[in-house]
Parts: structure tokens; sequence; C-alpha cells
């Protein structure tokens, strides 16, 4: 992997961490803030809805970073048959990459061992979130329970089913760029 690839995904980790940190802060602050002036409202519920903003802040820099990295995932696959390449490193496919490809396949799979772990992180930073807001939303009202139910369901389902997918992409990338260096 290139070192402009790795200082950006430092960087993206380092955003995300600090997103995270100073969004916790204000929500702990807003949250004893609301509290104290809404004395009525469920302490639970209320401190789960606060609890999902700083998920969902330490997600939007790996968002946006990813933009950026996608530019290294570019270089590394230019010229070359994206989808060959993609279905060899990704799905550990055994196909017959041409001298470009496999070039190509060479230098993406180290880069896409990265760009696997960043997404796996996104998706359950985003799913916990969510859930925490949800569920804040369940116990301070029982409106739309059952729609807010079936939508918790299915993040679980996604993150339970989604994760280790792309956890097993990563393998396979990182094991590709261990057995050909670029």
């Amino acid at each position: 992997m290139t070192p402009e690839a790795i200082l950006t995904e430092r960087r993206i980790v380092r955003a995300a961490a600090i997103a995270f940190g100073v969004t916790s802060i204000l929500a702990i602050t807003a949250f004893v803030i609301v509290s104290t002036l809404r004395g009525d409202a469920p302490f639970f519920g209320l401190a789960l809805v606060f609890a999902a903003f700083p998920f969902i802040a330490a997600q939007i820099p790996l968002v946006f970073g990813m933009f950026s990295f996608n530019a290294h995932v570019k270089s590394a696959l230019q010229g070359a048959d994206v989808r060959r390449v993609a279905l060899v490193v990704l799905r550990g496919r055994s196909l017959e990459l041409d001298a470009s490809d496999e070039a190509a396949a060479a230098r993406y799979a180290p880069i896409a061992a990265v760009a696997q772990r960043l997404q796996a992180v996104s998706i359950v930073l985003t799913d916990i979130g969510t859930l925490c807001a949800l569920l804040g939303l369940l116990s301070i009202t029982s409106d739309f329970r059952v729609p807010l139910l079936i939508v918790c369901a299915v993040l679980i389902a996604s993150a339970v089913l989604g994760v280790p997918i792309v956890f097993r992409q990563a393998r396979r990338a990182k094991r590709y760029a261990a057995t050909h260096p670029a």
C-alpha cells in the first residue's frame, strides 16, 4: 500500500475518533441540560437518543474520507478489468488474469483490505447509532412501535449478515496482497 493511502487511512480513523469524542461531550452536555429542564422526560429513552449522536458523528468522517481513499483505488485499478480483479481479490475466484490485471490486482489488494475494514466500521457505527435512537424513541413513545421494531430487526439483520461478508472480503484481499506483492 502506498504511503499516501496509509496516511489517508490514519487521517480517516483520527477524524472519526475526534468526531466521536467531541460529539460525546456535546451529547452528554445536551442530555444533562435537557433532562434538567424537562424533568418529566423518560431518563433511559432520552439517554439512548443522545447516545446515538456520537456513533453517527463518527461515521460521517468515514464516509467522506472514503471519497479521498477511493482515489487510491482508482489509481491502483488504472487500465485493468475492474470486475475481474475484484472477483479475484475480494471473492477469491480463481480466474486467469493477464499481466496488467495481475499487477493491478497486486496494487489493489492491500488498499481493498483497508477499505473493506473501514466500510465494516462505518456499517457498525451507523447501525449502533440508529439502533440507539430507535430504541430511545421506543422507550419514550408507544406510537409507531411495530414499524420501529421492524426497522430495528432489519438493522440487526443487516449487521449480522453484512459485516461478516465485508470482513471476509478484507481477509481475502489481505491474503491476496500477502501472496502477490506489488
